[in-house]
């Protein structure tokens, strides 16, 4: 294996062990706030744990636009990109739309399938995708192989929570 596989190799297990780790722990010493019983109590707790990872998107964003203000490339079309921090900054903000829609479905979906004892898991879920993209971001600008612990962060969960709503709905399906 070569030196930047096994870096990002190293990473993505490094992810997955944090991830666990965090999840147990905080799933644990947290105090389970009233448990949502309707489908609306539980849609309010998934959109609530999304706007926390939805200004990971606006900090993009803005991180591009005040680049593009104060560089050659306020006119995109005559420079896309006008450094390498830039750069790093356009693949956050084209990632970060990319897992942040698939965490908002997968979100919506466990918010609707999750027992109720388990709707604590959103708010951790929503937390770990906040760290996953500063991870990300920080990672990608001091080498882009360290980018992979905050990508694993918050790719993998999203993976897991995708699998457990499709086992969901089948199982849904013939009960």
């Amino acid at each position: 294996m070569l030196k930047y596989q096994k870096i990002i190799v190293a990473s993505i297990i490094a992810a997955v062990i944090f991830a666990l780790l965090y999840t147990v722990l905080l799933f644990s010493w947290l105090v389970p706030a009233d448990v949502p019983i309707t489908v609306e109590h539980r849609v309010e707790l998934a959109i609530k744990c999304l706007l926390v990872p939805v200004f990971m998107l606006f900090l993009g964003i803005a991180a591009i636009a005040n680049a593009r203000f104060f560089s050659k490339a306020a006119n995109p079309i005559d420079c896309e990109v006008s450094n390498q921090k830039m750069k790093v900054d356009l693949h956050y903000l084209t990632n970060t739309q990319e897992q942040l829609l698939l965490m908002s479905i997968t979100m919506l979906g466990l918010s609707v399938y999750l027992p109720p004892h388990y709707l604590m898991l959103l708010p951790i879920y929503s937390s770990l995708f906040v760290i996953g993209r500063i991870c990300f971001w920080i990672g990608y600008r001091i080498n882009p192989y360290y980018r992979a612990f905050g990508f694993a962060l918050t790719a993998y969960p999203t993976f897991a929570g995708i699998f457990y709503n499709l086992y969901a709905l089948i199982i849904s399906s013939f009960a």
